[in-house]
């Protein structure tokens, strides 16, 4: 539906070239995969930018870093500043993964990215295939350490696109209070 007025662009992000330990991953490092792509694709031209969870991390990064590029922004499920809510559910979701415990991981991934309601009212087969079709790469474990790491305050306070902010009243891992802390 987008597409029928204007181009839409997605973006998979990607562990940078070079990035061993999961430690060195950065949002400037995200934020320049993002910028370049715009840059190539829409030279010259502000652009919408919507992001989710990290992406939204990442979304609101460039609009306070790159003010020119960005027209209007959508930011759903996002978070300034890690709180230590969210480390401590990072620090347990790294205990399952050191100790190699990928299926009691899975069945974490499943309970804590998903609202009560979710989980009791998807198919249990349905909810079986997702949390096996999880994958567990080394970009992912750099993505789970950044999220411990987050704070784009700054970036934040200087937005200067019209934004959207989006949170779920249900969301186990950015809760709405990260959604009021943005305006």
């Amino acid at each position: 539906m987008l597409t029928r007025d204007q181009p839409v662009i997605s973006i998979d992000l990607a562990s940078p070239p070079g990035i061993g330990d999961p430690k060195d991953l950065t949002v400037e490092h995200l934020e320049r995969q993002v910028v370049a792509v715009i840059e190539a694709e829409c030279p010259g031209q502000q652009v919408d930018l919507l992001g989710y969870s990290l992406g939204a991390v990442v979304a609101a990064a460039i609009a306070g870093h790159h003010p020119q590029l960005i027209g209007t922004l959508v930011l759903v499920a996002g978070w300034m500043k890690t709180d230590k809510h969210q480390q401590l559910r990072n620090r347990l979701w790294f205990a399952l993964r050191n100790a190699n415990h990928e299926d009691a991981l899975r069945l974490f991934m499943g309970l804590s990215s998903r609202s009560p309601m979710e989980v009791i009212t998807v198919p249990s087969e349905t909810l079986e295939a997702q949390l096996a079709s999880i994958r567990f790469t080394p970009f992912l474990d750099q993505m789970m350490d950044l999220n411990q790491r987050i704070d784009i305050r700054d970036a934040v306070a200087a937005i200067l696109a019209p934004t959207l902010i989006i949170a779920g009243s249900e969301d186990q891992m950015v809760p709405v209070h990260h959604a009021k802390a943005m305006f």
